[in-house]
């Protein structure tokens, strides 16, 4: 099939992560396959994330909030969690991951991906970070913090990202008497946070360091 409005939903479909020409275009030949019904519900689906998907204002976790004066997730709205924690990961998958092990009872903040110069042992790209420290901060004067976790996937780019932040952080760390720590044993070299099962997520958690 050719068509503006055709090739125009592949082009979108090839900007999902992993998908090529080819299976984007599977992907609309399977819409079309199907009745009007499912296509209908397909983008009242859209619409209503659309709609009501937000990005949490402390940890830009992506939530559905109910209310639109909602800017917290739940998990950063639930003052029975282990507020003394935080975890910094890379993607809401990574969060999405940990929370359903069980294993984990603090909070998250995604980091996002922080690139890096390969020319020289520093961030190009800053992103989040400035809001991360500020919130370490704040969280740090008032005694709240007591640990940050660095989370991030067993790769060269992942031990990078996580020397590089140690090092941005410890000033923060210093001052306010917070221990930082990483992901310990359980993580094989190119494991990903959002791939791995509970018990290596247990056992990386409980062997921090």
């Amino acid at each position: 099939m050719q068509g503006s409005d055709f090739e125009d939903l592949v082009n979108i479909f090839t900007k999902f992560p992993g998908i090529g020409p080819r299976q984007a275009r599977r992907f609309v030949y399977f819409l079309l396959a199907r009745d009007r019904i499912f296509r209908a519900d397909f983008l009242k689906s859209i619409d209503a994330l659309n709609q009501k998907a937000k990005q949490c204002s402390r940890c830009h976790y992506f939530f559905v909030a109910h209310h639109k004066d909602n800017n917290l997730c739940r998990r950063c709205d639930n003052i029975d969690l282990d507020h003394s924690t935080i975890m910094i990961v890379e993607k809401d998958m990574d969060v999405d991951n940990v929370i359903k092990t069980e294993t984990y009872k603090g909070l998250f903040f995604i980091l996002g991906h922080l690139k890096t110069s390969k020319d020289s042992d520093k961030f190009t790209n800053y992103s989040r970070l400035s809001s991360l420290k500020k919130l370490l901060s704040t969280d740090g004067k008032n005694g709240t913090l007591k640990e940050i976790i660095l989370a991030f996937s067993a790769s060269p780019d992942g031990d990078q990202m996580t020397r590089l932040l140690k090092d941005e952080l410890t000033q923060i760390a210093q001052d306010f008497k917070i221990k930082v720590s990483s992901l310990g044993r359980g993580f094989s070299t190119g494991t990903e946070l959002e791939y791995s099962d509970a018990e290596t997520i247990e056992n990386a958690l409980a062997s921090r360091h």
